[in-house]
């Protein structure tokens, strides 16, 4: 059985060892306290890559053509009447122009009026004359104006004759417009009973200048 003295003996030594052991303890949590804790290391999020969208271009409209205006022709405007003057046609009133027919091959044949005024188509020198028709036999009289350069009908180079007509200036120069004769009630029963027959001609061995045609144009009806 132990005694007073042993457990004093023992006493130092249990304190000793309490003061080591916290001693030992306070040391081991202070080193637990100063170890470095461990970092956790979280990854930075990675950006997600959506892939990229690939647009489809527009469609861009194609304009529609704008249509063309139809052009609406001017209508020609008929040329005016003026009594006693010439029309387009240079040898009688506008509304006896376009009238004729052709009617022995060349000629610009009318049934007009009698006493309807006829002028000279350009200036120039006028001839008149008279006959007898081949086939009736009937008398007529003819008005022809003719260019010349100095009045000799054998130099003319340009001739319109009128036939049958009743001359008003039987010689001499007139101008282009001027009033030269009048149509009569005789009628030619070769060209159908016209009254009146046109014809131009140029002299022989010169140049057509058209203005046969032109007359001739003026003067039929359009077909």
């Amino acid at each position: 059985m132990p005694t007073i003295s042993s457990y004093r003996s023992q006493r130092p030594f249990s304190a000793v060892a309490i003061t080591v052991a916290v001693a030992m303890l306070v040391t081991a949590v202070g080193l637990s306290v100063l170890a470095p804790r461990p970092v956790a290391i979280v990854p930075e999020p990675q950006p997600v890559l959506t892939p990229a969208l690939t647009l489809a271009p527009t469609a861009v409209p194609t304009p529609s053509p704008t249509p063309t205006p139809i052009p609406t022709p001017t209508p020609t405007a008929t040329p005016e009447n003026k009594p006693g003057q010439p029309g387009t046609c240079l040898i009688l009133e506008q509304k006896y122009c376009g009238t004729g027919d052709k009617v022995l091959g060349f000629h610009a044949g009318f049934n007009i009026p009698a006493g309807v005024p006829l002028f000279a188509p350009f200036d120039g020198y006028i001839i008149s004359s008279s006959g007898k028709f081949s086939q009736s036999g009937g008398d007529y009289h003819q008005v022809g104006v003719y260019v010349s350069p100095d009045g000799n009908y054998q130099k003319s180079t340009l001739l319109v004759d009128l036939t049958p007509a009743e001359p008003i200036v039987s010689s001499g120069p007139v101008k282009k417009g001027q009033l030269i004769g009048k149509t009569t009630g005789t009628v030619v029963s070769e060209a159908g009973g016209r009254n009146l027959l046109v014809s131009a001609s140029t002299a022989y061995g010169l140049p057509d200048t058209g203005f046969e045609a032109h007359l001739l144009a003026e003067l039929l009806q359009s077909k």
